[in-house]
């Protein structure tokens, strides 16, 4: 006794039905890798946000402290809110672990001292560098 089977149109639909639904969890799990991957990326960049947003403070008082040494009073002297913008930079790199020497020279050093070439650029070419390694590291 032999039993014969016929394949009907419900069989054909059913197995389409499979595929489709085999077809769309494949897609499915390799969407789910690729957004994984993008949404460690987006933490790694949001952990790093914090010190870059701390290094442009340190870049915007330095700024801030170049303008103050180009201001001279009535007598030609540097204007005297120099000192104060030394310690709003000193007080921005207090919250950096980044050693940047070349800043903190900046922040401690005498009034006539910052005046002298070269000390101020050499500050902004070091939090340059350290903002360039934020977006690497």
């Amino acid at each position: 006794m032999s039993i014969a089977y016929t394949f009907t149109v419900a069989d054909g639909v059913s197995i389409a039905t499979a595929l489709v639904l085999a077809l769309g969890a494949f897609f499915a799990w390799k969407t789910y890798g690729l957004s994984n991957k993008e949404h460690e990326e987006a933490r790694q960049e949001a952990g790093r946000a914090p010190r870059r947003e701390r290094l442009d403070d340190i870049y915007r008082e330095l700024k801030y402290l170049v303008v103050e040494t180009q201001k001279r009073d009535n007598s030609g002297y540097a204007n005297g809110q120099v000192a104060g913008h030394q310690k709003r930079l000193e007080l921005a790199l207090a919250f950096v672990n980044d050693p940047l020497p070349k800043t903190r020279a900046v922040a401690e050093a005498e009034v006539n001292q910052i005046l002298q070439p070269g000390l101020i650029e050499a500050a902004a070419r070091e939090i340059a560098e350290a903002v360039d390694q934020s977006f690497t590291s």
